[in-house]
């Protein structure tokens, strides 16, 4: 309260000195005009213009705010109640800021706390909260609340829950096909992960009664750095949850108001983490450490892996990996940002990976991939292996280690210049801000 009391007594004597500048605001610009109240910053969601909105004591909006010349995302600005002098755009009624002052500081311990990263491979994905935020962690369920003085108080709550959800991709399947001229591009639909992760969310909440059929791509929405596909829904008690599917997964994000009083920041936050929310690599763990069971295929692979001499595993990689992009064409994983050429008339599908060490698997083949048509398996590993090359009877395998992950594709030897030339094509894509 000292603090809030020196910081009025120093605006008061500002403004008695600076009485005769800020009558000059007004006489140049007669429709200069000013407002007070809490600046907060837009979300994703908001259909205003500008970049801040001013509102009032009870959370009703003032006016949207923007400004060329001020920081308004600032520390000493954010969610503090502040005096704005300025005029309103004409075009879009947005208010823009010349001058401010701040009134009383809302929360000072905010300019202590940290926005620090939390990341769980258990739960396979990663985030950002500020550290005045106390974390649960039971089950399947992990709760992020928003901090009080009262630790039996009710507060806000950020809750993350991960449920499996099996989903078949549909096979794709091209009508009226008309054979096209010897020399000429055969246009072939690619089932991509985003398409996907659309269908499984339409499936999902159909089988939960989540929302209309015909409100669903009203409701769809993309979050994180890498646009995700999520689905967005709002409750009367002003919950708001966002559901994403990944590869067997569905994952609810839910912004749970406390029930007496919810505040306007931790929303904002809610958002903020939303805006950090990015999948990665579940944690694996070898199958000899659970129970000692091991499946006949992993103790197969196992076992060739084995018999595998680093004499056998050709390193000479100018030699292995030689480019040929020519028939090819390119898709892109935006669960583990890499891209990657492919036979440009061939299918692919992407699944998380079920044998040991195997995080995410990639189909490929000359058909709509399903059961056992793939002609060409591309593994992303959880373990660094050396690149190279391997051949083991009918079967050849290359290796591929990009920007620290490791790839391993396999197929028949008459694919083995596909293979190579798919290994030395991965590329790793760099995440871009929202």
């Amino acid at each position: 309260m000292k603090k809030i009391l020196s910081i009025l007594a120093l605006l008061t004597i500002i403004l008695a000195f600076g009485s005769c500048s800020l009558n000059s605001v007004f006489k140049k610009n007669p429709e200069a005009n000013t407002y007070s109240g809490l600046i907060v910053e837009q979300t994703p969601d908001d259909d205003y213009a500008g970049s801040h909105i001013l509102v009032d004591e009870n959370g009703d909006i003032v006016t949207p705010i923007r400004s060329l010349t001020i920081n308004l995302s600032s520390s000493k600005y954010l969610n503090n109640k502040v005096q704005i002098i300025g005029e309103k755009n004409k075009d879009d009624g947005v208010f823009e800021v010349s001058g401010i002052s701040v009134l009383e500081v809302i929360n000072p311990d905010n300019l202590k706390r940290e926005f620090t990263e939390y990341k769980n491979t258990d739960f396979g994905f990663r985030l950002k909260y500020y550290s005045d935020w106390k974390v649960e962690e039971l089950g399947n369920v992990l709760t992020f609340i928003a901090p009080s003085e009262n630790e039996a108080m009710d507060m806000d709550k950020i809750v993350i829950t991960q449920s499996p959800f099996q989903y078949e991709v549909e096979p794709v399947v091209q009508e009226n096909v008309v054979e096209p001229e010897i020399g000429a591009e055969l246009e072939v639909p690619v089932v991509d992960d985003r398409t996907v992760a659309k269908e499984a969310l339409k499936s999902y909440a159909e089988q939960n009664s989540i929302i209309p059929s015909q409100n669903f791509d009203n409701a769809l929405r993309k979050i994180g750095p890498d646009k995700m596909v999520a689905l967005k829904t709002e409750g009367s008690d002003n919950k708001t949850d966002y559901y994403l599917y990944r590869s067997g997964f569905i994952y609810q994000i839910s912004f749970v108001p406390a029930k007496t009083a919810p505040i306007v920041e931790n929303k904002n936050i809610f958002n903020e983490m939303l805006s950090e929310f990015q999948f990665l690599g579940f944690t694996v763990e070898d199958n000899e450490d659970v129970g000692g069971f091991e499946s006949d295929e992993d103790a197969e692979e196992k076992e060739n892996t084995e018999n595998v001499s680093e004499e056998e595993l050709d390193m000479t990689n100018s030699e292995v990996f030689t480019v040929n992009v020519e028939g090819m064409t390119s898709f892109e994983s935006s669960l583990y940002h890499f891209s990657a050429v492919y036979p440009k008339d061939w299918y692919y599908a992407g699944v998380k990976g079920t044998g040991s060490g195997v995080l995410h698997h990639y189909g490929f083949s000359n058909k709509p991939v399903e059961g056992s048509n793939e002609l060409i398996g591309l593994d992303l590993l959880s373990e660094s292996s050396p690149d190279g090359q391997t051949t083991s009877g009918n079967t050849f395998t290359a290796y591929k280690t990009v920007d620290g992950r490791t790839y391993k594709i396999t197929g028949d030897v008459e694919y083995k210049d596909v293979i190579t030339t798919m290994a030395q094509s991965i590329t790793p894509i760099k995440s871009e801000n929202p």
